[in-house]
């Protein structure tokens, strides 16, 4: 589990879910979000999970491990196995089972082709370098693995195991995991979760922008 590192964060995490909402709520009772309209942003996610999917060759599936190693490392843990082949033959076994086969179908009908999630990222990360102008937008990839891991977040790359947030309706759940844990693996949270991770990044690893910080904490007081 991952936990707050420090309050700046929460609050700075906090203003940025508030925000994407901004579009749905009325115009008298939103908080006072500064207009970030005119930043530049593109947001491009690569949905892995599309290639995986019956993916119909072993040297397909090493080639795309290879591509993409943030993912071939942190979620499958390919480091770990004495060989590269035995997770290959693990991994390519379970992507054409009859079980993570209804997965990918779930993941299809509940997410569709992404593009509110899309569009929530590239308010968050606007609103973020309004404050920050430096922020580099990361690559952002959806993977399926048969509920396996939920996240990895850098500074360049976000990988999402999409299919940790089916919801309460999902037919296969995260196991082990406290209930209310458990009720945030939901599409609605999915953005703002993954912007107060990738936050809690950003202010702790760049001290430059400590000062501005502060500034964007009284807004919030």
């Amino acid at each position: 589990m991952i936990l707050f590192r420090n309050v700046t964060v929460f609050r700075l995490s906090i203003f940025i879910l508030f925000s994407v909402a901004l579009s749905s709520c009325k115009e008298d009772e939103c908080i006072d979000a500064p207009d970030a309209s005119h930043i530049e942003v593109s947001v491009k996610i690569e949905r892995l999970e599309k290639k995986l999917h019956k993916i119909p060759t072993k040297s397909e599936l090493r080639k795309l491990l290879a591509d993409n190693p943030a993912f071939a490392e942190s979620f499958l843990d390919l480091s770990k196995y004495p060989s590269e082949d035995i997770l290959i033959d693990r991994y390519f076994g379970l992507l054409n089972s009859a079980e993570i086969d209804s997965l990918f179908l779930a993941v299809g009908r509940k997410f569709g082709e992404m593009e509110d999630i899309r569009q929530q990222f590239e308010d968050a990360f606007r609103l973020l370098k309004y404050y920050y102008p430096d922020v580099k937008i990361p690559r952002i990839q959806t993977v399926v693995t048969g509920i396996a891991n939920d996240l990895f977040i850098s500074d360049s790359v976000i990988v999402i195991g999409i299919d940790y947030y089916l919801g309460p309706q999902g037919e296969y759940r995260p196991l082990n995991i406290p209930s209310y844990i458990l009720k945030r693996y939901q599409k609605e949270y999915l953005v703002p979760q993954i912007m107060l991770l990738y936050s809690a990044f950003f202010v702790e690893t760049n001290y430059k922008y400590q000062r501005r910080s502060h500034k964007l904490l009284s807004r919030l007081k």
